[in-house]
């Protein structure tokens, strides 16, 4: 997915790809960046999960999905509606968890980045 940014930096990605630094920075597209699929053909992908997924489970099947933030921001997105040329609008700490409600005519966003259950067992 990071093409020939893998293992890098943010310091190492500004120094070696610094026209891609600066248009990350500017522009609300994500930019296309080398060796990867795009985001073109990345969101065709989440799109072609999500249908599957919505078209082999019931309305009342809970459905676990994992994965790292910037297809989880995909994934919602598409299924909010919200134009997927666009860069994510959604942040995801490491080990939270976002509930989503796919109903037949309805999308519920439930809960979004909860992190809570991380500190659980520190009040003790």
């Amino acid at each position: 997915m990071w093409g020939g940014l893998t293992g890098l930096t943010r310091a190492d990605i500004e120094h070696q790809y610094p026209e891609l630094w600066r248009i990350s920075r500017q522009s609300p597209a994500w930019p296309t960046v080398p060796g990867e699929e795009g985001n073109e053909a990345f969101s065709r992908r989440i799109a072609s999960v999500l249908d599957h997924i919505r078209s082999t489970h019931e309305d009342e099947q809970v459905v676990a999905v994992v994965s790292h933030g910037r297809t989880l921001g995909m994934m919602l997105m598409y299924l909010l509606g919200i134009d997927l040329g666009r860069r994510t609008p959604f942040r995801f700490g490491n080990a939270s968890l976002t509930v989503v409600e796919v109903r037949k005519h309805e999308i519920v966003l439930a809960s979004l980045n909860d992190m809570c259950h991380l500190n659980a067992g520190l009040h003790k």
